[in-house]
């Protein structure tokens, strides 16, 4: 990445890079699986069926817990025809509940994440750039408690290259003076790179598969880190 003596801004993704997230769906997903899979269904037609509809449904409702929810439903009412699902509805609404259950808890944190957000504001202005559900994403952010260190907190039902110009636009902001951090290539790094940011990519290993895609090649305007603990290091 080039230096960074220009950057006055740094927007920051919020799921998957200051708190876990996509860890639940996965639990849950999982746990589905193998349910299905004890009525005799394979794993990777289970699995098949589930990435099919997940995808049509973000595409055409958008993000979120609730669309999860209608995802799993809907996945597990096309088998009544070959399984008896009546037989787990109890552990399957089980694992519905339990999914349901982290959107009534705050963020789990990521370590060091406010004295880091702290050290960061000293010299930069702070803001945070989040999809989903928009009522759901405000949720999380009031409760994460983190919000008394960001200037302000854009919300969006979508983050792509449209959605980053608009803010630059709006805000008129100079792009070589905005670095963009987060986890996901496809919604957090690739958009601010085409638009002349820089972008600092901090890998998770459970990042969303819908939001990887390869990184654009050859940028001098990207820094890949290990983790959240090492932006003091890449800014100071």
């Amino acid at each position: 990445m080039k230096k960074t003596s220009k950057i006055k801004r740094l927007i920051l993704d919020a799921d998957d890079t200051l708190w876990e997230n996509n860890i639940y769906y996965i639990n849950t997903a999982e746990d589905f699986v193998d349910l299905i899979t004890q009525s005799g269904l394979s794993k990777e037609k289970i699995e098949q069926d589930f990435q099919t509809l997940e995808r049509k449904v973000v595409k055409e409702m958008g993000y979120g817990s609730q669309n999860y929810l209608y995802i799993l439903r809907t996945v597990f009412e096309q088998y009544a025809s070959v399984i008896n699902i009546q037989d787990i509805t109890p552990e399957f609404e089980e694992i519905c509940s339990e999914f349901e259950s982290h959107l009534h808890t705050p963020p789990k944190i990521f370590p060091e994440v406010p004295s880091i957000l702290a050290k960061l504001g000293e010299k930069y202005q702070l803001y945070i750039l989040t999809k989903g559900n928009i009522e759901e994403q405000k949720q999380k952010l009031e409760k994460s408690e983190l919000l008394k260190y960001f200037q302000q907190a854009f919300v969006e039902s979508e983050k792509d290259i449209n959605t980053y110009r608009r803010i630059l636009k709006d805000n008129q902001w100079a792009v070589d003076e905005i670095c963009m951090i987060g986890n996901s290539p496809k919604s957090d790094i690739n958009p601010a790179l085409k638009l002349g940011m820089c972008a600092v990519l901090i890998p998770y290993q459970h990042t969303w598969v819908l939001e990887d895609e390869p990184l654009l090649p050859n940028q001098d305007r990207l820094k890949i880190v290990q983790s959240f603990s090492d932006l003091p290091s890449l800014f100071y």
